[in-house]
This record gives C-alpha cells, sequence and structure tokens, in this order.
C-alpha cells in the first residue's frame, strides 16, 4: 500500500497551501532500521518521551505501542506535524484531548523527521 502525503503550509499560516511538501511511502516494505534509529532518537530529543510511554501505560499523552496498527500512515503524519490543526479539525485528536486534557505541542517536525519517527513507531507495533 502507498501512502502520498501532502502538508499543506496552513501549519506555518499559509492556508492556500502554495509551499506544500508532498511525497509517497510505501507502507508494504520491510520496516527500515537505520530510518527506525533516527527516528527512536528523536522520539528521546523532541521530548516525545516526555508525554509519550510505549508498552509501559499512558503519560501525560497516550500510549504509543502499536499506534500504527490503531492510525494511518496519514493520520500519524499529520499529527507529528501539525498537532494543532489537528486538534482544530479532527474528531479522534478531539476526543483524546477530552481525555488527557492536554493538547500535543507543535514541534515543528520536518517531513524527513516525521517519516523518521513514524518508522521508529513501526518498530513498537505489538505482535500477535
Amino acid at each position: 500500500m502507498w501512502a502520498t502525503i501532502v502538508l499543506a503550509t496552513a501549519v506555518d499560516g499559509c492556508a492556500d497551501g502554495g509551499d506544500s511538501e508532498s511525497f509517497a511511502v510505501n507502507l508494504d516494505m520491510p520496516i527500515d532500521a537505520e530510518l527506525a534509529g533516527i527516528g527512536e532518537q528523536l522520539f528521546a530529543q523532541r521530548g516525545c518521551v516526555a508525554c509519550h510511554k510505549i508498552g509501559e501505560g499512558r503519560l501525560v499523552g497516550p500510549d504509543l505501542q502499536g499506534v500504527t496498527g490503531r492510525r494511518s500512515y496519514d493520520w500519524i503524519y499529520a499529527m507529528i506535524t501539525a498537532p494543532d490543526s489537528m486538534l482544530q479539525t479532527d474528531s479522534t485528536v478531539k476526543r483524546l484531548f477530552a481525555e488527557y486534557f492536554t493538547p500535543m505541542p507543535n514541534q515543528k517536525v520536518q517531513p524527513d523527521e516525521a517519516r523518521a519517527l513514524y518508522e521508529y513507531l513501526r518498530t513498537t507495533a505489538e505482535t500477535p
């Protein structure tokens, strides 16, 4: 399965989306260990660990164990790169906010960083 991501720069205040980023990701490919390693480093460096645990239960935000099985790549990508916009428009994010009472901060994550973070999150998928 291929996912094509188009991120409009509305996050940066340009609602017309004139400077959109677009790239395709093949989600059927095996996990890219090198990219996942970069994602793991980013997960710590970007402060994700301050709010999210993986396989250890909730913290400030939800436990991310198996999140790639519960949410689409497009959704996760948008949540990582534009959480403030997602809170305004996405019913799932609104529900999560009502449960956790803390919005995810916009860390200004770049598209390549979001891709690496997603690849890391793929490594945390629960095994059947």
